[in-house]
């Protein structure tokens, strides 16, 4: 069955969406992909998993990186064997590449580093579903933290701008 649904506002809304934004609904979509993935993968999936997580790690370079990062994330959410999980991360992944590419280039947000990565990925292997999940918590919570506040800084300033005037 086909939606109805008129996609336009979805588009026009992502184009405007914050880094904020973005990492809210990685951090819902990683964790329900990783707990997932941990029942479902299979070994050509950790396979898959251990090429993209070493390619991720070794990329310098914040375009290339951004990329890597993103089909780490999106081949964890294949693992799972869900459409709908899938199809919306694949249509998610272009903005998670570019907010990975614009962190890489901000020395003021941190960025889940090999050993978070790692993390997920091992408690997927073991299939141990909840530390699975916790590890993708772990990997987007403390990016999110900080953009938060940064968001929150800017817009506070942009109030006193207009109170000001």
């Amino acid at each position: 069955m086909r939606s109805s649904a008129d996609p336009r506002p979805l588009f026009r809304d992502m184009a405007r969406a914050t880094a904020r934004d973005v990492f809210e609904v990685q951090l819902a979509y990683d964790v329900q992909a990783a707990r997932l993935a941990a029942r479902r993968r299979t070994e050509q999936d950790i396979e898959h998993l251990e090429e993209l997580l070493r390619v991720r790690d070794e990329t310098k370079e914040a375009e290339a990186f951004g990329e890597a990062d993103a089909r780490f994330h999106l081949r964890i959410a294949e693992a799972t064997r869900n459409p709908v999980l899938i199809e919306s991360c694949r249509f998610f992944k272009d903005r998670l590449r570019d907010s990975m590419r614009a962190i890489r280039l901000d020395e003021q947000v941190p960025e889940a580093g090999p050993e978070a990565h790692r993390a997920v990925l091992d408690a997927v292997i073991a299939r141990d579903a909840e530390a699975a999940a916790r590890a993708a918590a772990a990997v987007v919570e403390p990016t999110l933290a900080v953009v938060t506040a940064l968001v929150e800084r800017d817009e506070a300033a942009a109030r006193d701008r207009g109170a000001g005037r």
